[in-house]
């Protein structure tokens, strides 16, 4: 009798471990609707400020509402707004992927995908299939209902309802031009190409690449001396960040022409031990040869143009503080929603009044590229080097000059900066994206967020 007890509660454990799931096996069905911002999770509706949408095969559904339906703590959804990285964690794994690149990362083994990630309207998007199977899910599609279904491997797809039939909005007539034509003035892609002589003597200074140098680190200064701003619409008052908050990092550069910098950390809590500067890496390494390197000690080696260690360092140098403007950042647009002042989100940002012009004839304002004193951080090809940038009002394009003379009109962006109350108004937030380009980075993400606690509650524009 005790060997059949035995022998059955073995078996019985044997039962148990075959048929319970593991911690992180996928436990949740969901389907998401293209161009609707209803979705369903285990048969619950929900709703997302934000509608899915397919483009070349693929189908992206917000970052948000996508983990969250697979499973997803809110707190384990990490976005990272100035790099475009994105975290998932869900009990053992962790995926991550980055905005405009097409290699996902499972617990650190990377995978090649078809799709990358991408921000539209401000919002970043996720390809369905790449993410949710990559947390274990059977990912479908229902041709009919036009629909994606998410579901755990070896069960029935969650059903799909009909989509439900969106009242059209009223069909309003045209509205006139928001910026009339001024007698005389000559088209944005007709302005005649600025050489660095014709914008010295306008008086346009190149913006310092180096706007602000460390004390401690005399070599090393930040790019972007403001990288957040919280603002309130109609005031000129902002709350600045030198940084990402909540613990983002700040973009610090060795902006020195030919000084190389060593720093020598202990491998065990990161902390610094030496600092060693020279002209060039053979004599850093020369000065170092006798340190245990790689035995409780590592060094990092920062050559000009190269960024200050940032896991290390940066953090020490995080700012945050409040500022008056000349003039509202932020104002209601002619359509009523949020819109930016041109020369308020400059002035923000520490690009100063001597690097930009105003031409007020032709509504054009011209902003110079920044002066990169190392010859290492922009482009080597003349091709690809911005000379400078133009918006004019009443004008859906922006136009790029490039040190050889090329000349770049961009696409119409279905919307144009015009003149409200005498100031320049740009009518959304990607105009921060400008600022990037006059330092040779071309982001490919959105630079407008909704307001979190970590940013006072303030909406925020962020490089």
């Amino acid at each position: 009798m005790r060997k059949l007890t035995i022998l059955l509660t073995g078996l019985l454990l044997a039962l148990l471990a075959f048929t319970l799931p593991a911690l992180a096996a996928p436990a949740h069905k969901a389907v998401f609707v293209i161009g609707q911002k209803s979705y369903t999770v285990d048969g619950q509706a929900k709703t997302m400020d934000a509608a899915p949408f397919t483009e070349n095969g693929r189908t992206y559904v917000p970052v948000r509402y996508l983990a969250l339906a697979l499973g997803v703590a809110e707190n384990d959804i990490i976005w990272v707004g100035s790099t475009g990285d994105v975290s998932l964690k869900l009990e053992d794994k962790l995926v991550q992927m980055k905005v405009g690149s097409r290699v996902l990362y499972v617990n650190g083994q990377a995978k090649q995908m078809d799709v990358a990630p991408l921000v539209r309207n401000g919002r970043t998007y996720l390809p369905a299939r790449w993410v949710a199977e990559a947390f274990g899910y059977v990912v479908g599609w229902d041709e009919k209902a036009r629909a994606v279904t998410v579901y755990p491997p070896g069960q029935e797809p969650p059903e799909v309802k009909p989509p439900v039939e969106q009242p059209k909005p009223p069909v309003e007539p045209p509205k006139p031009p928001v910026q009339p034509p001024v007698a005389g003035k000559v088209s944005l892609k007709d302005m005649p190409v600025l050489s660095d002589t014709d914008l010295n003597a306008m008086g346009i200074k190149k913006v310092p690449l180096v706007k602000e140098w460390l004390s401690d680190l005399p070599e090393f200064g930040f790019v972007y001396p403001v990288d957040t701003v919280g603002y309130k619409v109609g005031s000129r008052e902002v709350t600045l960040w030198n940084y990402t908050p909540p613990s983002g990092r700040a973009i610090i550069i060795n902006g020195s022409r030919n000084i190389v910098v060593g720093f020598v950390f202990n491998a065990s809590d990161k902390s610094l031990i030496k600092v060693i500067r020279g002209s060039s890496e053979e004599e850093i390494q020369e000065a170092t040869k006798d340190l245990p390197i790689g035995n409780g000690m590592y060094m990092r080696i920062v050559k000009p143009g190269d960024y200050l260690p940032r896991a290390e360092l940066v953090p020490k140098y995080h700012k945050k503080w409040t500022a008056t403007l000349s003039a509202p950042l932020a104002v209601k647009g002619n359509s009523g929603d949020t819109a930016f002042v041109v020369t308020s989100v400059l002035e923000a940002f520490g690009i100063p009044k001597e690097c930009w012009h105003w031409d007020d004839k032709n509504q054009v304002l011209t902003m110079r590229a920044a002066d990169d004193p190392t010859g290492n951080y922009g482009p080597k090809d003349p091709a690809d080097r911005v000379r400078y940038i133009q918006i004019q009002a009443g004008t859906p394009h922006i136009k790029w000059v490039f040190e050889n003379g090329r000349v770049q009109m961009s696409d119409n962006r279905g919307s144009a900066p015009y003149l409200k109350d005498g100031r320049l108004i740009w009518p959304d937030g990607q105009f921060g994206k400008l600022i990037c380009e006059l330092h040779f980075e071309f982001v490919p993400h959105s630079n407008v967020d909704e307001p979190k606690p970590e940013t006072d509650n303030l909406p925020t524009l962020y490089l």
